[in-house]
């Protein structure tokens, strides 16, 4: 029974970050997901990625209960860019919101 009246009915996917390392403040994190592909891919677990989101880097893997769960690393301007009071986020919602309701 769920406290939060929502459309979702089950969990899409889990995320986590990669431990802070040489590699992720540098802009390799790369290698780091590179790793792990190839180790799930070695076995047999089915692997997806690596994607850029400009930000941070994925690789998805799908769990033995058909879970996918994603392995992300920050790249280089990733805490800037996730920062509110630096990003302008609420500011580009907001237009984006005024566009969608608006019809514009």
């Amino acid at each position: 029974m769920s406290c939060v009246a929502s459309p979702i009915q089950r969990v899409h996917h889990s995320a986590y970050r990669c431990r802070d390392s040489g590699a992720t403040r540098t802009g390799r994190a790369t290698e780091t997901l590179h790793t792990m592909r190839d180790k799930g891919r070695a076995q047999g677990v089915d692997t997806r990625g690596i994607v850029d989101h400009g930000l941070f880097e994925s690789l998805y893997f799908r769990d033995p209960n058909g879970y996918v769960v994603e392995l992300c690393c920050p790249l280089p301007g990733h805490d800037e860019g996730m920062d509110p009071s630096r990003n302008r986020a609420r500011e580009k919602l907001d237009g984006w919101l005024g566009r969608r309701v608006g019809g514009a």
